[in-house]
């Protein structure tokens, strides 16, 4: 399961770079910035796992069963060495065990198993300790306190040396449930890999779709970007380019024919109006001049008369 959830980051990662690249960057960012700290985080716990792999998991039930089934036997600590693993500030450690069983062959058998730092001097080369084997056969065993077998039991058990007995190797990632061996999901090893890569790409792929989908149009003009040589899309409008030129020709040809249309203004016509601008005069542009206005024109300085109304009542008072 951890690593269908890595897997899956890491598709989610891949697809938020591409959105990056060619959609909008805070969305992309958005989605590395969660799937980057999951995947760091899933594919260390892997490592973790793979690392404990070989370290028996019994749960408190299995070694129940087992003491209840009397499959218990004396164990001999032939080498500690120290996998460079800590879990809980505990190292994890590899044993190599000789095993006699109270019924049964005894066997050979490499572990790994946590070994509090205080408990390391009952694990030294040449000690042995009781066991209860989970499993008829074996390998797989689990240490328990002293006292379980009679003293008569205890007497009889003599652990052969290590190089007469067959060799047990312990399946990797298993535990005992039940009385049987479970592993993991999709397994591990050799033993059909081709299909958990599969299934992991699948995953990648599908988690990298899922956030690159709702930006296809952005994706595939970056494409036909790339197809003609240019590294960003060309985000212009032809058609509304085109829309703008057409207007602008439109306007100039108005332009130019209104103009043609209007008479030319000579310098002479021109005046100077009192903002320091010239403007054409009333003949100049052929429009017509009422009296009043050609009076004005002719003298400037001209007071304008009073109006009518008053005129008339100015009269009326003389008179």
């Amino acid at each position: 399961m951890l690593r269908l959830i890595a897997f899956a980051a890491l598709g989610a990662l891949l697809g938020g770079v591409i959105v990056i690249t060619v959609g909008p960057p805070d969305v992309g960012y958005a989605v590395a910035g969660v799937a980057l700290p999951v995947f760091i985080m899933t594919s260390v716990l892997t490592l973790v796992a793979r690392s404990v792999g070989n370290a028996v998991g019994a749960s408190p039930q299995a070694v129940q069963q087992a003491k209840d089934a009397r499959r218990l036997g004396v164990a001999r600590v032939d080498a500690l060495r120290q996998t460079g693993t800590q879990i809980n500030d505990q190292p994890l450690c590899e044993l190599d065990l000789t095993v006699q069983p109270l019924h049964g062959a005894a066997f050979a058998s490499t572990m790994r198993t946590v070994v509090p730092l205080t408990a390391i001097p009952m694990f030294q080369p040449g000690t042995e300790r009781d066991v209860a084997i989970l499993l008829d056969g074996g390998p797989e065993v689990a240490f328990i306190d002293a006292g379980e077998l009679a003293p008569a039991e205890r007497s009889r058990l003599r652990v052969p040396a290590r190089a007469s007995v067959p060799f047990l190797p312990v399946e990797p990632h298993r535990r005992i449930v039940d009385g049987r061996r479970r592993g993991p999901l999709l397994g591990v090893g050799r033993a059909g890999r081709p299909g958990r890569f599969a299934l992991f790409a699948i995953v990648a792929i599908a988690a990298a779709a899922i956030v690159v989908v709702p930006y296809h149009q952005s994706v595939a003009q970056a494409i036909a970007a790339l197809e003609d040589g240019r590294l960003r899309p060309d985000l212009r409008r032809p058609g509304r380019s085109r829309r703008r030129s057409a207007r602008s020709r439109k306007r100039s040809v108005m332009t130019v024919w209104c103009r043609s249309r209007s008479p030319p203004i000579s310098s002479s016509s021109r005046r100077r109006s009192p903002w320091g601008t010239r403007r054409p005069t009333g003949g100049s542009t052929g429009m017509a001049r009422s009296p009043t206005t050609a009076r004005r024109a002719s003298n400037p300085n001209r007071r304008p008369s009073s109006s009518p109304g008053r005129t008339s009542r100015s009269t009326a008072s003389g008179r």
